[in-house]
């Protein structure tokens, strides 16, 4: 994608505020996010910082790294050119946890698994990561890692956060843990289909959207409980980095 604002423009709010009235390009937006992720260095500033969001203007989608833009006619990945690939893969990603990640780097930033669960097959394990326990306020938040094995090395196939909103930022697209559908609908637009579940196999019920892209969201009361990414079949299984989220 060519780099059609200068940096002094992206450096400040206004240069990506886009108001009802704005003819503010969605290439000229875009440009400008990927010159924020492409300056400075990764050792800058914080993992939190690197990956937050920023408004866009009132209704308008927020706009981070690694973060997907949806709209009737396309769909966009805010990614630094080097980590770019044509597909959407790159944003496929979870707070610091993203489809293709090697499995020792994950746990290197996560530490070891709580537990793993049931699998469909040895090559596809399941292991589950805290994010935070706060057994004062029985809140808590983990990662759901399903691995899958193509070579000699475990890569993440698909992360799944679940539970309370997180004390920091755990995000998929600028949506986080405990935010309303209406934040969903204004990133991401209308799920193709939606259902009633269970959560974790339990009474509580929660409302299923599905997307026609690997991503989906559970819904208690209206809020996110749970959001899900996935490589898709059409893309091959690999080892990714990204440059903005550093192997510790």
């Amino acid at each position: 994608m060519k780099r059609v604002t200068p940096w002094h423009e992206c450096n400040t709010p206004r240069a990506i505020r886009v108001s009802s009235s704005s003819t503010f390009s969605r290439s000229r937006l875009l440009g400008c996010m990927l010159l924020l992720a492409e300056a400075g260095t990764a050792s800058s500033q914080s993992l939190s910082d690197a990956l937050r969001c920023v408004d866009s203007g009132p209704a308008r989608p927020r706009v981070g790294l690694y973060s997907l833009i949806v709209d009737d006619s396309s769909r966009s990945c805010v990614a630094p050119e080097k980590d770019s690939d044509g597909t959407l893969t790159p944003c496929l990603r979870v707070g610091s946890a993203f489809v293709g990640e090697a499995r020792g780097a994950l746990e290197r930033r996560l530490g070891s698994p709580l537990r793993t669960l049931p699998s469909r097959s040895p090559d596809r394990p399941i292991a589950v990561y805290r994010v935070f326990g706060d057994s004062t306020a029985a809140a808590a938040a983990f990662y759901v890692i399903e691995y899958e094995t193509p070579a000699s090395e475990q890569l993440v196939f698909s992360v799944q956060l679940t539970g309370q909103p997180t004390r920091s930022g755990h995000e998929f697209s600028c949506i986080a843990l405990g935010d309303s559908s209406a934040q969903i609908l204004r990133q991401l637009g209308r799920p193709a289909d939606s259902a009633q579940v269970n959560v974790n196999q339990s009474s509580v019920k929660a409302t299923a959207w599905y997307y026609d892209l690997p991503f989906s969201f559970e819904l208690v009361g209206g809020t996110v409980y749970s959001v899900r990414v996935w490589r898709p079949d059409d893309v091959p299984a690999r080892k990714r980095t990204l440059s903005r989220i550093r192997d510790p």
